[in-house]
């Protein structure tokens, strides 16, 4: 029960994040939005996310993880749902950023399911967590692909925030972990025999101890910058800023370069675009349409692949290796798109094989993660991350969606660039953290 409920969490929020490349467009076709007006509404939702993660991250650590999620939940919904009634641009704004604020506590749910697991099994079972990611990926196109063309995008941002609504009446999962390391080993215990009646099980006879001694400060934001975890710290931050920058910007490039006449990837060659709203033509404004949402679920689907990757990889050649050459991958992929090779299909296979090696990326940073910090400090170095990672959001929509129609092969060459730049950070990552159990303190 517990998995099923963090699935239907990361499911909801991933459903939140795709809606952004689906209304954008049409917002601002309605509102006669410039192309950095309709960017700064993705932007603003990632700027709450950097602002809150720490915040969060401080939540978690301090007050449990079941409160952190339940929060920041329903701040997501209660943003979603006004999000359908903006009546303009600046509502819009305030309304998408009370989503990032929530949004920022999602990095939590890894945490809170990441001390259930055994060490042994770990980095297959969380990635079930990316499973869900991608598939509310995919279910949030096709419910687009009903709605938008009927009821608009403002029906889409109700029915989007459904699925937060039942998870929060259904969200009672605590972690036993969080209290052992709090010095609270009843409640701990509470939990663990909760869990074990759920399973139709007993727990073994004995006390419930701590194996090791248990710390009462809890997670400071100066401890990231410890001895033993500073240069940890500082690489997985640009890991984190490197991978989001990336696999937001191949969700945001794909509706844009279909929407372009660019006959040497094979786009509209003959420089037909598809129809267009008669008042808002003149604004040089594309609604989306069949097509282009049946491309942007072919790109979005590479995540289904890259985790069936991680399935069978991430606990047997290491959480940097498969990191590495996913990497690499992504690198490769977007690289090929400089080639002139005037078919729509190639560019399609190319932006899926970006997407699909750097989603393989993104997600062993959740894996990795958690395995480096302790207890006492798992949630707000996790936060920290993921804090960095919204920065790399907040700045691909200006790539994405200002600078691309200018330059083509400019976003491009950003775009492979910081993929290189993971190569390198990965790389120079001091620890392999495959079979690693979680850290209940700082080694010292």
């Amino acid at each position: 029960m517990h998995h099923r409920r963090n699935e239907l969490f990361q499911m909801a929020d991933s459903m939140e994040v795709t809606i952004l490349a689906i209304v954008c467009p049409a917002i601002r076709c309605d509102w006669n939005l410039a192309t950095w007006q309709e960017a700064t509404i993705t932007t603003a939702v990632f700027s709450g996310m950097t602002v809150s993660t720490c915040i969060w991250g401080y939540v978690s650590d301090n007050f449990g993880r079941k409160k952190e999620v339940l929060a920041c939940t329903a701040m997501v919904f209660a943003g979603a749902v006004l999000s359908m009634f903006a009546p303009n641009y600046f509502w819009i704004m305030v309304f998408s950023t009370m989503v990032g604020l929530g949004m920022g506590g999602v990095a939590q749910c890894m945490n809170l399911w990441a001390e259930f697991l055994p060490s042994r099994r770990r980095g297959i079972l969380l990635n079930a967590l990316s499973l869900s990611w991608s598939l509310g990926s995919c279910v949030e196109i096709t419910i687009a692909l009903v709605v938008m063309p009927t009821l608009g995008w403002r029906w889409l941002f109700f029915l989007s925030s459904l699925p937060l609504l039942i998870f929060l009446c259904l969200c009672r999962v605590k972690s036993p972990r969080f209290y052992m390391a709090a010095g609270k080993p009843e409640k701990a215990l509470a939990i663990l025999q909760n869990i074990a009646k759920e399973n139709k099980a007993e727990l073994p006879q004995g006390d419930l101890v701590s194996t090791e001694k248990l710390e009462v400060a809890r997670g400071r934001i100066t401890d990231l910058f410890s001895p033993e975890l500073r240069r940890s710290t500082v690489l997985l931050w640009i890991i984190w800023f490197s991978s989001h920058f990336v696999i937001y910007g191949i969700a945001l490039i794909t509706t844009e370069m279909f929407s372009r006449v660019d006959p040497c990837r094979g786009i509209n060659p003959e420089g037909v675009h598809n129809k267009k709203s008669d008042h808002a033509s003149h604004a040089n404004c594309k609604q989306l349409d069949y097509e282009d949402y049946a491309n942007y679920l072919i790109v979005m689907s590479g995540d289904i692949l890259g985790l069936l990757f991680i399935f069978v990889m991430v606990d047997r050649i290491g959480r940097k290796m498969v990191q590495l050459v996913a990497f690499v991958g992504s690198a490769i992929f977007l690289a090929a798109l400089f080639i002139c090779t005037r078919s729509i299909t190639a560019t399609t296979m190319f932006l899926y094989g970006s997407r699909l090696f750097i989603s393989i990326a993104d997600m062993c940073g959740y894996v990795y993660t958690p395995e480096v910090y302790p207890t006492s400090m798992r949630g707000i170095g996790l936060g920290a991350c993921s804090g960095a990672a919204r920065i790399g959001c907040m700045i691909t929509p200006f790539v994405a969606m200002v600078l691309m129609p200018q330059s083509i092969l400019l976003s491009l060459s950003l775009y492979s660039g910081i993929s290189v730049l993971g190569i390198i950070t990965v790389y120079l990552l001091p620890i392999e953290t495959k079979g690693r159990a979680l850290q209940v303190r700082r080694n010292v």
